[in-house]
This record gives structure tokens, sequence and C-alpha cells, in this order.
């Protein structure tokens, strides 16, 4: 059982709105259902939750005595990283974080702690998405045409609705990076 001080240091107050209206999604009030009409009050809980998410994605989480930031999604990291005064690297943690040092110091800390380096921003020039290998999110390899939208890459040449989202290796989750590592040995 937690105490509530425990509960207190354990989520932010953006992680606890997070899973109240995870909860209130899943359970709505039917008074509230009632009183706004067919969906629309689960709608706007859907909303309010999708906005919060979006907002907790584009912050950054310092990390206690460092300038090494920590972010939920790699185009938040991206951003960061060009906003730095130099060239930075951005690393990936083994739960699907990003990171992105201030310091090349800071980066090889992250280095020697074992993460792997996600991308770099002297890089990027270099590599397009039209360039790189692409895999399904379930490690299937794509040769095949691609499309993108929206920053997002997709199987075939145009848009349609088996349209299929595109990923590079280091963007599957860690199982499905493994799974891939594992048929290349």
């Amino acid at each position: 059982m937690f105490t509530f001080l425990q509960y207190l240091k354990e989520a932010t107050s953006k992680e606890l709105d997070i899973k109240d209206l995870e909860k209130m999604i899943k359970n709505p009030d039917r008074k509230r259902v009632k009183s706004y009409g067919g969906t629309k009050y689960v709608d706007m809980l859907k909303s309010k939750l999708a906005k919060l998410k979006e907002s907790t994605d584009l912050e950054e989480a310092k990390i206690p005595s460092s300038n090494i930031s920590k972010f939920s999604s790699p185009q938040a990291a991206k951003r960061a990283a060009s906003k730095q005064k130099y060239k930075t690297q951005i690393f990936m943690g083994d739960d699907g974080t990003f990171w992105v040092p201030s310091t090349n110091k800071e980066a090889g800390q992250l280095k020697k702690a074992g993460y792997e380096v996600y991308e770099s921003a002297d890089l990027e020039e270099a590599a397009t998405w039209k360039s790189e290998g692409h895999y399904t999110a379930d490690g299937k390899e794509w040769t095949g045409d691609q499309h993108e939208v929206d920053g997002q890459v997709m199987t075939g040449k145009v848009h349609t609705d088996d349209s299929v989202n595109l990923y590079h290796f280091k963007e599957l989750s860690p199982e499905v990076r493994k799974q891939v590592a594992a048929s290349f040995e």
C-alpha cells in the first residue's frame, strides 16, 4: 500500500491526469454521458487526453544534476536536438525513451551507460527516408514502393487505405529489434 507521499513521488501531476482521464474514458459517468448526449462526453475526454499526452511529449524531463533531456517520442527529441547550440546525438533507452545530451561529455556518459545512438544530428542531412531501410511494425523488411504522409513513411507508391506505416530499425520496439537482429545471424 502506498502512502500519499510515495504516490506523489512516483507520478507527476500530468501522469496522474492522464491516468484519471483513461479511467474516465473506460468507465464514463452515466449522468454526464446523458447530459452531453451520445458519445460527446467520451469524445471530449479523448480530446483532452490527446492534448495532454501531446504536451507531455513536448516537455523535456531533465535528469537531476545534468543537462540530459528525456523524451517519449523521437520527434520531440529531434526538435530539442535541433535547438542545441552544438550538433548532438540522440540516444534511445531500452524502455523506448529518447535522450538528448547537451555536451559531448554527457553523450559519452550515455554511451558508457549502454544507451544506443538513435540518430546523430550532424548526419541527418546525409540520410533521408528514401535512403534508409524500412520495416513494418512486426519487423518484416519492406523493399517495395514507399511514400510519405505528414512525416510518416508508408508502404505503396501512393496513399491508399491499405498503406501501412514503415519504421527504421531503430524505431522498432526492443522486442521486434531483437527478432530482426536474430534473423540476420
